[in-house]
């Protein structure tokens, strides 16, 4: 069978028994049902029982019975052999004294019984069809072969040979290529072929292939980055990009030949046959078209939102020198008021005495009309500065592209349509009558006294700006939004469309666990507030517990007390931690992959086969992945282990993406979820998730000032921590963005064995659309909130509802509009829906919500109902002791995790080099997979000791288990020489521990 359809280990896992057997596979597998006991009982020979039993259930199990069924697992056997009351020798002998005959003859009842069938003429032209219609989804042949082998499994169709089904994926790759140039064929006319070809042309002027330039993507929000970005639109509008209906190419299908068209050089692409070259550069035409869209809107928002922080910074520098002056004149008043206020002098006296404190003194201190500052402290002034800076680019912008409004009427959308035109017609003057009602009321002065003075040129400047910025935050908030664009596109196709919702509303009700009316959901509520209140109540009144009403009536909660812990514990700890052997690297990278099988998911881009030996490839790939972790770059890898440049950025190309490092990152976390060690240090079920703040070299959109942070811009890498202290999501996230808009995307996308249910974070990773976000998909989230005394807390009912508790009953001070809630709980069901369905991210979600208005009806109802759960998370916060502990530990995991990471991302600095978003998730996604592998590494070296210890009569206790960590790293090694003898490791198996 061709490698570049599947792995060996994958050939084996179908071909042949498994070594283990988890045990929930065996008890849904191979536990025999009455019928299946009925059947078996009509042969009397008591071999001939069993293997007809193991011929049943690893049908069941694999698809087909393994090549070496004699050699079944002793956990099958024992299992097999009690239901039927027969030994492992007869066992033995049914595959001893079995002929031809008779298998064929068991074969076909087995399958009879199991209601199953072989892949005959009819079930094959079936299978070919369902796979042609899955290669036009996508082209990956491991993809469509694992897709393959669970459609048989669910139909119940016996697996055919894997060279047999591996031909058969083959002809449907290639009719679905036939297929799919077909379609794209019927989008193509003489002109857009021609300019499809031109993209891989090298231009004269620019020097590169067009298709090479249109994917450089820019770094700075200047106007020569941005008046390039609207070329690159021009191009794609002259060729007609926006009006192909690229629909025709299933989506997955399309980011795939897209995602082609970025790795392959345009000498590749030009050399491609035609069915293959077309779809490419249209799928990567179609996409580029919307890149670039969202590209000139964010450059547009980066360069309005850095001259308004520049001019507020300006603006806190003036205010500072008017205090400054006004300490000055201060100083001079208290001279003046005594000599005033003297009776004892006469008028000629007082004149005297105040001319003696100097003219020039004195005409100093006489305010300046530059002192006199408008209400918004001359901001808009200050903008007003720059305006021949922005006129550089924001015409450019407008004309560019075409916006709408997802309300109506919208004076914002009008005034822009106004500005459009003035633009278009090189107007340096607006009629003093244009809409003004998005203007905010600071920068209204500017306005009124320009149109009193019939100042129309200083209007239009105003106005201008006040348009500008209006936009800005339209576009922030999907008031207004760009035709053409993927994210500012209309907020109406966020959501699941009201038919489908009809539709879909059981299943997500059921998923969820909301009721389908909100007076259902609040006896829910209100049944929580009872207990919480409850047991909030005789703390206070006791008022000798850690949270106290102080006597101005305000709540006080004192720090949590050092846990005790018993006196074996630490002893234990550096015992264990003591004989865990010094590993590398890339010794622990390899003995990751053979436990996991990590590098199978690492497929290349175009399904192809790996160039190197199968060793060699694995080599190349740890080293790849390394050269992204420790941050040491392609050219000091090269250095470190003799690997070319030119291999291991190939191999970085093409191997290292975000979809296949994800699933290369949940195999071993899987793996790890599944061993005895991490089971007793979590369930799976909690979460946490925060901010790695990494420096940054050179520009980027990504980047950003934050002087707490970084020295001069840096990037943030937002990653969520399971309660077994893996890394499950990663994100590259803006630094100046609130965590709390990034908390759920990686809970709802997680796609690993771990089954997370509550999750929490620090201050900055919640609010109150957050809570009610995490309660509208069936999660619970539970923060550690600074200062959670300060904090206020609601109430849904009249405060005499609370009377019973007269010391927690008053502390729930304000009210919330139920009612508001009400109105709109089935649009807050949608929204979680939407969430868990994948319609939108909670990300754009949330961006919306908080840049939009916060009394329009939705948003004030999805806050409303977060005042609700963030007040049951407060009581609890303060009832339960245990509570508080258990979500500081797992904090604590976190930052363990975040010490690994900084640990292994050593090189340079730890100064992300990467200068765009796709390549600097990448890096992330590699940084996460290395420091997964090495908390495998530790865990199953820690097993390795308190096995040992426990056999040399040294027992560890439980409760020190529950104490250690395995996001340790000083019995890791990240310097020297990188070698990959993987031989070596494999033979050795594992590093012997050391001596006690």
């Amino acid at each position: 069978m061709p490698p570049r359809a599947m792995s060996q280990a994958e050939v084996e896992r179908l071909t042949t028994w498994p070594t283990e057997i988890p045990r929930s596979d065996l008890g849904a597998f191979f536990h025999l049902a009455d019928d299946d006991l009925r059947w078996l009982r009509r042969h009397k020979v008591a071999a001939n029982r069993v293997g007809l039993a193991a011929r049943l259930c690893a049908l069941r199990y694999l698809g087909a019975v393994p090549e070496n069924f004699a050699q079944a697992p002793a956990e099958v056997t024992a299992m097999l052999c009690h239901q039927l009351d027969a030994t492992l020798a007869e066992f033995s002998q049914y595959e001893a004294r079995i002929d031809e005959r008779t298998r064929r003859r068991h074969v076909e009842s087995v399958l009879t019984h199991a209601g199953w069938r072989v892949c005959d003429a009819g079930e094959w032209k079936r299978l070919g069809d369902w796979l042609v219609e899955r290669a036009l989804e996508h082209d990956i042949p491991a993809v469509l072969f694992r897709s393959a082998v669970d459609f048989l499994h669910s139909e119940r169709i016996v697996r055919p040979g894997l060279d047999r089904l591996s031909r058969a994926i083959g002809a449907a790759r290639v009719e679905a290529n036939s297929e799919l140039h077909r379609r794209v064929q019927r989008q193509l006319n003489p002109s857009l072929q021609t300019a499809l070809d031109d993209l891989v042309d090298t231009d004269a002027e620019l020097g590169v292939a067009p298709l090479v330039w249109l994917g450089t993507q820019a770094t700075t929000a200047s106007p020569a980055a941005i008046a390039e970005e609207i070329a690159k639109l021009a191009l794609l509008e002259a060729m007609h990009v926006g009006q192909i209906n690229i629909d025709v190419v299933a989506p997955e299908r399309a980011r795939h030949l897209a995602s082609l068209g970025r790795r392959s050089t345009p000498y590749a692409i030009r050399k491609m046959p035609v069915e293959r070259r077309y779809p490419i550069l249209l799928a990567s035409a179609a996409q580029t078209y919307g890149a670039v869209i969202d590209e000139i809107v964010q450059l547009f928002d980066r360069a309005l939102g850095t001259t308004e922080s520049r001019t507020r910074y300006r603006v806190a520098e003036r205010k500072a020198e008017i205090v400054a002056a006004d300490m000055g004149r201060l100083v001079l008043l208290d001279e003046i008021l005594p000599v005033i206020i003297d009776s004892d002098l006469d008028d000629a006296a007082v004149g005297r005495q105040l001319r003696e404190l100097g003219a020039d003194r004195l005409s100093d201190a006489v305010r300046g009309e530059d002192e006199v500052l408008p209400r918004d402290g001359g901001h808009l002034e200050l903008i007003e500065a720059r305006f021949s800076y922005m006129r550089q680019f924001t015409p450019k912008i407008l004309g560019a592209l075409e916006f709408s409004a997802s309300v109506s009427p919208s004076e914002t959308l009008d005034a822009v349509e106004i500005l459009q035109h003035a633009n278009a017609t090189n107007k340096i003057q607006v009629p003093f009558s244009v809409p003004t009602g998005f203007v905010p009321a600071r920068w209204m002065p500017y306005l009124d006294q320009a149109t009193e003075s019939g100042d129309a040129i200083g209007f239009k400047h105003y106005w201008e700006l006040c348009v500008l910025y209006a936009l800005r935050a339209g576009l922030r908030s999907g008031e207004i939004w760009v035709k053409g664009s993927r994210r500012y596109a209309n907020p109406a196709t966020f959501l699941l469309p009201p038919t489908d919702w009809e539709l879909a509303r059981p299943d997500v009700l059921a998923i969820t666990g909301q009721p389908p009316r909100f007076a259902a959901r609040l006896q829910q509520i209100d049944t929580e507030y009872v207990e919480l209140l409850d047991d909030l109540e005789p703390i206070l009144a006791a008022d000798q517990g850690p949270i106290k009403i102080t006597p101005e009536g305000q709540l006080k909660l004192s720090p949590l007390r050092a846990e005790v812990v018993a006196d074996h514990i630490e002893p234990e700890r550096k015992r264990l931690g003591g004989r865990l052997p010094m590993r590398s690297l890339p010794d622990i990278m390899i003995e990751a992959d053979q436990i996991t099988g990590f590098s199978n998911y690492l497929t290349h881009a175009n399904g192809a086969t790996p160039r190197a030996t199968a060793l060699e490839h694995q080599r190349n790939l740890y080293a790849a992945l390394l050269a992204q972790a420790c941050n040491f770059g392609t050219t000091r890898m090269a250095d470190l282990t003799g690997i070319s440049v030119t291999t291991l950025d190939w191999y970085t190309r093409w191997y290292l993406r975000e979809e296949t490092l994800r699933e290369a990152n949940n195999a071993i976390i899987d793996t790890h979820y599944r061993l005895p060690l991490a089971q007793a240090w979590g369930g799976g079920t909690l979460s946490s998730s925060d901010g790695l703040r990494l420096p940054m070299e050179g520009k980027s959109l990504s980047a950003r000032k934050l002087s707490r942070y970084f020295v001069d811009e840096g990037i943030t890498t937002y990653t969520h921590v399971s309660d077994q202290h893996t890394t499950f999501g990663t994100q590259v996230i803006v630094s100046t963005e609130r965590d709390a808009t990034f908390t759920l995307d990686e809970i709802l996308g997680n796609t690993t064995e771990l089954d997370i249910t509550e999750h929490t974070t620090d201050t900055h990773g919640q609010t109150l659309a957050t809570f009610a976000l995490f309660d509208l998909v069936g999660l619970r989230l539970s923060p550690r909130i600074a200062k959670p005394t300060r904090q206020r807390m609601w109430r849904p009912h009249p405060a005499n509802n609370y009377t019973q508790w007269p010391n927690a009953g008053p502390l729930l001070t304000d009210h919330v509009q139920t009612d508001v809630i009400a109105k709109h709980w089935d649009d807050l069901l949608r929204i979680g829906g939407s969430l868990k369905r994948g319609t939108v991210s909670a990300a754009l979600l949330i961006t919306r919500l908080q840049a939009g208005a916060r009394q329009h009806p939705l948003s004030k109802a999805l806050l409303e109902y977060g005042k609700l759960i963030r007040t049951l998370h407060n009581l609890r916060w303060f009832s339960d002791e245990a509570f508080r502990r258990r979500i500081g530990r797992q904090l604590n995991r976190g930052e363990g995790s975040h010490d690994l990471r900084h640990f292994i991302a050593f090189a340079h600095g730890e100064k992300m080099r990467h200068r765009h978003h796709e390549d600097q998730t990448m890096q992330a996604h590699c940084l996460s997979l290395v420091a997964n592998a090495c908390i495998l590494s530790n865990t199953v070296y820690l097993q390795y000791a308190i096995d040992d210890e426990n056999a040399e009569g040294r027992r560890i206790h439980h409760d020190t288990i529950a104490h250690l960590s395995p996001a340790r790293f000083e019995r890791i090694n990240p310097y020297g020489e990188y070698r990959f003898d993987i031989n070596e490791v494999i033979k050795r198996q594992r590093h012997p521990l050391h001596n006690a």
